[in-house]
């Protein structure tokens, strides 16, 4: 290896370092000789302190199940129908597939947990077809996987889950993979495709798509019926930048050394598709009071957040950030901290538009609120809310805190507001 390769390693080894990766891979790549060195790069990735959350795909093996036992599968990817004998085929196969993975994660010195994070309901009917024993994605337990990768394993998720009766459900690996990035703030989900990825396919050829022209690429590939295992990925990495994840990097994973010398090159080897420019989180300035006053007005209003006058806004300018989507704001947060008590911030204001909610644009504005109090030095973040207890807690990790536990001066102010809002506290690391 030259000199100057090694560099270029090392450069992004600090970068990477306590990131949240979530890699899907094919049910294909994982029947191949590939699936032996993966475990070996997965492992390399985790002794860099990189958070690694695996989900995969079992199309190949369900297929395989179903040539022995001569029954014809009603779907294969969890994308259609999925009946009673096909359902059996999936049990099976997956069960299978995810030992054979926990034992190989095993053998390479890592620790794994297979958690039911995914909760989901029968799909119902699409298009006039019943979609049987498929399922549609619900919910994600990010607090349960957040849980396991504090602990140092790995998250195996399954494309399989039960809903509340206990029935089993077929799902999509890629659609896991997507919920997952999205409800866990993943910095980057990685996709393992059993089918070539020519950069070709980017529009200057140079492997990064933005993520609106990633969905239209999708339908070209699903026009062209010749590529459906990249056509569900270009659709899935749109959704996942639309949330929360701002990079999403598809690979071929018939190449043992796509997956390191995707992460660790400046030009990469496969396909990037990244968050569009046009949405931005940026700090707000002077002009923008009026903008924040009518973003909030009708949360005022309503009593989900505090009066705030112009000049208030103006007193703590500083504090505000909006974010932008086409360089329309649609959102708005703040970080107070006082300079007596550094070691505290507080997340306030926080608003999406009506219009924009539901699309991971709130879980953007609480992550930029954190890193802003981790850049300010503060030790720890609170919020004050009426009725979003829920919300913080799920989208930001928060815990339910005594309001002795806030600064003198701000204990002082809640008291005196007569709001009674619940106090919630997040330890910065």
């Amino acid at each position: 290896m030259a000199i100057a390769d090694l560099r270029g390693i090392l450069h992004y080894v600090p970068q990477f370092r306590g990131r949240t990766f979530v890699v899907a891979v094919d049910g294909a790549v994982l029947a191949s000789p590939q699936q032996a060195q993966l475990m070996v790069d997965l492992a390399s990735l985790h002794n860099l302190d990189i958070r690694l959350v695996l989900v995969f795909g079992a199309r190949r093996q369900i297929q395989e199940a179903a040539e022995k036992t001569s029954v014809t599968p009603s779907n294969l990817d969890g994308t259609g129908p999925t009946d009673e004998a096909t359902l059996e085929l999936c049990l099976s196969a997956i069960s299978r597939l995810s030992g054979e993975l926990m034992r190989g994660l095993t053998t390479v010195g890592l620790r794994t947990a297979t958690p039911n994070a995914i909760s989901a309901h029968p799909a119902g009917i699409v298009d006039a077809i019943d979609q049987l024993h498929t399922g549609r994605i619900e919910d994600v337990d990010s607090r349960g996987l957040r849980t396991i990768l504090d602990d140092g394993m790995i998250p195996l998720v399954a494309p399989l889950t039960y809903d509340r009766s206990g029935q089993a459900l077929r799902l999509n690996s890629d659609a896991v993979a997507v919920a997952i990035g999205r409800e866990i703030g993943a910095d980057k989900i990685l996709f393992l495709s059993e089918e070539p990825c020519p950069r070709s396919l980017s529009p200057d050829g140079g492997g990064q798509i933005p993520s609106g022209n990633a969905i239209s690429l999708a339908h070209r590939l699903e026009a062209k019926g010749d590529r459906p295992s990249l056509a569900s990925k270009f659709r899935h990495a749109s959704k996942a930048c639309e949330g929360s994840v701002s990079r999403v990097h598809i690979i071929d994973g018939n190449d043992p050394e796509s997956l390191l010398s995707e992460l660790f090159s400046n030009e990469g080897v496969g396909l990037m598709v990244y968050a569009d420019d046009y949405l931005l989180v940026r700090s707000a300035v002077e002009a923008d009071i009026p903008e924040i006053l009518t973003l909030i007005e009708g949360a005022i209003e309503e009593g989900e957040i505090l009066h705030r006058s112009y000049d208030t806004i103006l007193m703590s300018i500083a504090d505000f950030s909006l974010l932008e989507v086409d360089g329309n704001p649609i959102g708005c947060v703040a970080v107070h901290q006082s300079e007596d008590f550094p070691e505290t911030a507080e997340l306030a204001c926080l608003f999406v538009r009506q219009s924009h909610k539901g699309q991971g644009y709130g879980a953007r504005l609480v992550a930029h609120a954190e890193q802003i109090a981790i850049e300010r030095g503060a030790q720890q973040l609170v919020v004050l809310t009426t009725r979003a207890k829920g919300y913080f807690e799920r989208v930001g990790n928060f815990s339910s805190a005594d309001p002795s536990q806030l600064p003198a001066f701000r204990l002082s102010s809640y008291q005196s507001s007569g709001r009674g809002s619940i106090v919630l506290l997040k330890t910065l690391s």
